[in-house]
């Protein structure tokens, strides 16, 4: 089994969860992400630490090659448009 095929668990308070929830509800709805709250920048923050934390980041040697397998694998079978997408970024 590849590691992409292990789940990753991570805790969230349920404050976290909920402002994260709003957000991430805003935004499929307006195709903005604008924070309207500083909570949502704090969220995301500890959500990001988190993942960090999980995941081991950029500190894998081959980290750009995994992120781009990654990319790869989930938008597989996506058809659509996606809001804000900057290519450049």
């Amino acid at each position: 089994m590849t590691q992409r095929n292990h789940g990753v668990t991570l805790n969230l308070t349920r404050d976290e969860a909920l402002v994260l929830a709003e957000l991430l509800t805003r935004y499929r709805l307006t195709s903005k992400m604008d924070l309207l709250h500083p909570s949502e920048y704090v969220s995301l923050l500890n959500l990001s630490g988190k993942l960090d934390k999980s995941l081991g980041g950029p500190l894998e040697s081959d980290y750009q090659a995994v992120l781009a397998e990654a990319q790869t694998h989930l938008i597989h079978g996506f058809e659509g448009e996606v809001p804000g997408l900057n290519y450049g970024g």
